[in-house]
């Protein structure tokens, strides 16, 4: 992409690349030049509408049940949701009981009594190129919507079914939450699954760059007020 001191230089370069097969006069170089200025004037405004529109860019919202917290940690958590049936994956229980957010700090804690109120964006709402972890949470911040705590995670697949994840013609929903560092230093987000075991949460890459198959859900909080 040009920048602002690469465009003189790349109009200079027209004009010479021209003078290799058709001399130009003093009058037809300046005509040149000028048109252009023009050119390149309206491509660039065309440029930083796009850039708006896609910053302003509306997906829809499809409002899940409220969930309540329970104070449980992560080791609690597990403990009950196997004893319950759910198939967990490794790498979700090593977020839950040994993951670390961005300071350093254990995650295995959370809180208790707080009402949430998810919702959850449709991977097909983003073209395949657009489906990634950083462009989602650009486009979501700009809706308003808030960043998850990850024992969303955990409540929401006790209170949905595979079936009510079907429902929404879904294979999966990943919890928007801050990126969980696990034992061995990789970023992890929890999410829903309903593969071959049924009632699965496991824990899939979190990085800003990571792209994600269009029969995803992405799960955040509705916006208050």
């Amino acid at each position: 992409m040009a920048t602002e001191q690469q465009i003189p230089k790349l109009a200079a370069g027209f004009v010479e690349h021209q003078r290799e097969f058709a001399p130009l006069s003093v009058e037809d170089a300046q005509w040149a030049i000028l048109n252009m200025k023009d050119a390149i004037a309206l491509a660039c405004t065309a440029i930083r509408n796009r850039a708006k529109t896609a910053a302003k860019k509306i997906v829809s919202l499809i409002h899940l049940k409220p969930v309540t917290s329970d104070g449980r940690n992560g080791h609690q958590f597990i403990e009950v949701m196997e004893f319950n049936r759910f198939d967990l994956g490794k790498w979700a229980k090593n977020c839950m009981t040994v993951g670390r957010d961005a300071q350093g700090n254990l995650v295995v804690t959370s809180d208790s009594g707080q009402v949430y109120k998810p919702v959850v964006i449709k991977g097909e709402e983003f073209e395949d190129d657009e489906r990634i972890t950083s462009n989602i949470r650009k486009v979501v911040a700009g809706m308003k919507c808030l960043t998850p705590p990850w024992w969303l995670a955990p409540l929401l697949r006790e209170a949905m079914s595979d079936e009510e994840i079907e429902a929404l013609g879904l294979d999966w929903l990943i919890v928007m939450h801050e990126p969980i560092t696990d034992s061995g230093g990789r970023l992890f987000l929890l999410g829903l699954d309903r593969g071959d075991a049924g009632r699965g949460l496991g824990a899939y890459g979190g990085g800003p760059s990571g792209r994600w198959p269009r029969r995803g859900g992405f799960v955040f909080l509705a916006p208050q007020g």
